[in-house]
């Protein structure tokens, strides 16, 4: 697997702030269920979702368009985890 430096994800997004909340969110994605579009080999959300940035594999308008409040795997991801996040949507 290829490794990405933070100027090849910079060359595809503009700066380090749009970076953060752009590869936060692809992240936030990755964590929630959606299927990472590089291989990772068991690598973080974080790491996964820039990986994917640096090599082009999802651009930036992509991600701005994914509502990632609702989970793309509806499973359940554990019975305490999940009680916390039905109190927060109350």
């Amino acid at each position: 697997m290829p490794s990405v430096t933070i100027d090849e994800c910079l060359e595809k997004v503009g700066n380090r702030f749009q970076l953060v909340v752009i590869a936060a969110r692809r992240a936030r994605q990755l964590a929630m269920g959606d299927t990472p579009r590089v291989e990772t080999e068991g690598s973080k959300p974080t790491v996964a979702a820039l990986k994917e940035i640096g090599l082009g594999a999802i651009t930036p308008d992509e991600i701005r368009e994914i509502n990632i409040t609702t989970p793309i795997n509806p499973e359940p991801l554990h019975p305490i985890l999940d009680s916390i996040l039905a109190s927060e949507n109350n």
